[in-house]
Order: structure tokens, then C-alpha cells, then sequence
């Protein structure tokens, strides 16, 4: 009736960088996809304008596994996004061991 938009925020305990070690398992991983997918999912048929995601932290862990992993996870998720639903990238802000997309090279 009021037009008005609105968006997700996926849950803060979601981290796009992690890696299977032993901190962190692969069904943990597999957990974030999970939460992500259905986040995009649902708000898509809500008509939400997008989900909001932070990027995560490497918290010790090689950039470049890291890297791998949150573009993994976004490719993956991406099959639930719409025109009218996307996937929104948070920056991080305030900690040398969080990434965004702007420290990636991929390749469509």
C-alpha cells in the first residue's frame, strides 16, 4: 500500500571466509550455505529488495583459502537471487582480518 522497500540481514554469525579446519568443519560451512540460501530464498518470495551479508573474517587463515571459500558460498547462493532480490555485500569496516570483494580477482 505505501511502496515501501525493505531488506534481509542474514545472520551476523555467518562467516563468508571461513575454511575447513579444524576450528571450523566442513558441516559448519555447510551451515552458513544453508542459512544463506534460505535467507535469499525467503526473502525473495516476500518481495524483500535483497539480503544483506557481511563478507566475514579470516581470522588466521590464508587469504587466498579464505577468498576461495566466500566465493564458493556467494556462487552457490547466487541460484536464489532475482533481479528484483539481490545478494548485498556488507564492506567490513574496523578490522584488518575482514574482506570484501574488492580484494578478489574473479572471473565470471
Amino acid at each position: 500500500k505505501n511502496n515501501l522497500e525493505f531488506y534481509v540481514h542474514a545472520p551476523y554469525t555467518l562467516n563468508l571466509c571461513a575454511n575447513a579446519t579444524k576450528e571450523i568443519d566442513s558441516a559448519q560451512i555447510e551451515w552458513a550455505q544453508a542459512i544463506l540460501d534460505e535467507d535469499m530464498y525467503h526473502s525473495s518470495l516476500m518481495g524483500c529488495k535483497g539480503v544483506v551479508v557481511h563478507t566475514g573474517s579470516l581470522v588466521g587463515r590464508p587469504l587466498e583459502e579464505g577468498l576461495s571459500t566466500m566465493e564458493n558460498m556467494i556462487r552457490k547462493t547466487l541460484k536464489f537471487a532475482t533481479l528484483s532480490s539481490k545478494l548485498l555485500l556488507e564492506t567490513p569496516a574496523g578490522t584488518k582480518t575482514s574482506k570484501g570483494v574488492c580484494d578478489t580477482h574473479w572471473s565470471t
